[in-house]
């Protein structure tokens, strides 16, 4: 389709490998390992899946099939960079802002957003995205996140409207995501300090909305303002976490709304630390619902 990594723009390439998927009635479109520029943002048809080179979680340090997004810089209310429509998903891709500065965030869009059910992130890292993950503006039923790495800015991962079961699995947010690199991926800015000062002051790292049956298992971020925060979206969370770690949080987690059923914390590590640091658990004055550890 005319797609190839190095300084091109491959945004008309993979639109056109997309649409021919879903001329097709579904399946995979391919992305060879190498560094892939796009201009412009991408939707991923129901019933497709745009996957890259990785069967297994990765590090940004592995480079692989790089995703790098130059559109909407400055703009955190744009157009995101890659829409699934319902019954669609990515997996084993890299995502990579060529042009953030680390030294000084920039704001851009969501890298990724759910346009409704179904959809799936498998074994995707973002080494430094602005913002990571929305399956919370659109629903999100039978949604399925398992291995989503990276480093986050100012938001992670936001999920709401799921009126099934939805599951989270295997998360790893760390910054040295953004900082232990490839040789092939650009990088501008000194990143550590800047970055983790920036984290503690402004990054909601995971985030739970309405969810009527919420699986999550083996979750862990490092440096974030909200670590893990449960917040009401026309209504809260039935949550059972296990294993959920936020290590150097300013607010380990946040507690202000849960569903009838409640939250179930089953073997957390809740570390607060940094600068902003308030407090390991944090529970609004407008808090009714339950939550158990």
């Amino acid at each position: 389709f005319g797609a190839a990594p190095g300084a091109q723009d491959n945004t008309d390439a993979f639109l056109w490998a997309l649409d021919a998927a879903r001329q097709a009635g579904g399946g995979t479109v391919y992305v060879p390992a190498g560094n892939y520029r796009f201009a412009g943002e991408l939707v991923v048809p129901s019933g497709v899946e745009l996957r890259g080179c990785f069967d297994v979680p990765h590090h940004t340090i592995s480079a692989g099939s790089v995703l790098m997004p130059t559109s909407g810089r400055g703009d955190e209310n744009g157009t995101p960079f890659i829409r699934l429509e319902p019954g669609s998903g990515l997996r084993g891709l890299t995502v990579w802002y060529p042009e953030q500065d680390m030294a000084n965030i920039v704001p851009y869009p969501w890298a990724v957003q759910g346009l409704g059910p179904g959809c799936w992130l498998l074994d995707v890292t973002m080494g430094n995205a602005y913002q990571g993950v929305d399956f919370w503006t659109y629903p999100s039923e039978g949604h399925l996140v398992r291995y989503l790495a990276g480093a986050y800015f100012r938001r992670g991962l936001f999920i709401s409207k799921c009126g099934g079961d939805g599951w989270v699995e295997d998360t790893q947010f760390n910054p040295h995501y953004a900082a232990r690199l490839h040789p092939s991926l650009p990088r501008a800015g000194e990143s550590w300090d800047p970055m983790l000062r920036y984290m503690w002051e402004h990054l909601d790292g995971i985030v739970f909305g309405r969810c009527e049956r919420e699986h999550v298992r083996g979750t862990f971020l490092y440096a974030a303002y909200d670590g893990l925060a449960f917040r009401d979206d026309g209504g809260g969370a039935n949550a059972r976490l296990i294993q959920h770690g936020t290590d150097a949080g300013s607010r380990g987690v946040v507690l202000e709304a849960a569903g009838p059923d409640g939250l179930e914390f089953i073997n957390a590590q809740i570390v607060h630390f940094g600068p902003r640091e308030q407090a390991a658990l944090v529970v609004d004055e407008a808090f009714t619902g339950e939550a158990r550890f």
